[in-house]
């Protein structure tokens, strides 16, 4: 039983998409969906509406989730604060209130790499950087 199955993954619309730009091997459909994730959040701004801002929303706190350590977590915590704030106040539209360009920075992790357990939030690219 493979990933699609489970319901795991990508969903059906991102997975057409992938599938267009991709060789068909689920490693590049993956390393697609990740490139997609990062910056869908940057492209929404171009899109009006609602219903994008939600999504760029979404996006925003997923991918801080997504890249992890203890001060993407933090950050992503920061905008659900602020989106409960947003939305308990009745006299705030939820359209266009949050201010993508004030969030805190996301901390890029690489989609491949090692990490060691003396080097915290340092990525090596090999195993030989590994054992040095």
């Amino acid at each position: 039983m493979d990933a699609s199955s489970k319901g795991l993954g990508p969903p059906p619309a991102i997975k057409a998409i992938l599938s267009k730009f991709s060789s068909g091997k689920e490693e590049d459909k993956l390393a697609g969906y990740i490139k997609l994730l990062k910056l869908g959040p940057d492209l929404l701004k171009f899109v009006p509406g609602e219903k994008a801002s939600d999504l760029r929303t979404w996006l925003a706190l997923y991918r801080y989730w997504n890249q992890g350590g203890l001060s993407n977590v933090s950050s992503m915590f920061q905008l659900i604060q602020t989106v409960v704030d947003i939305s308990m106040d009745p006299n705030k539209d939820m359209s266009c209130v949050i201010d993508f360009d004030q969030l805190p920075m996301l901390q890029i992790t690489p989609d491949v790499g090692l990490l060691h357990p003396l080097k915290p939030n340092i990525y090596l690219k090999s195993p030989r950087e590994y054992m040095q």
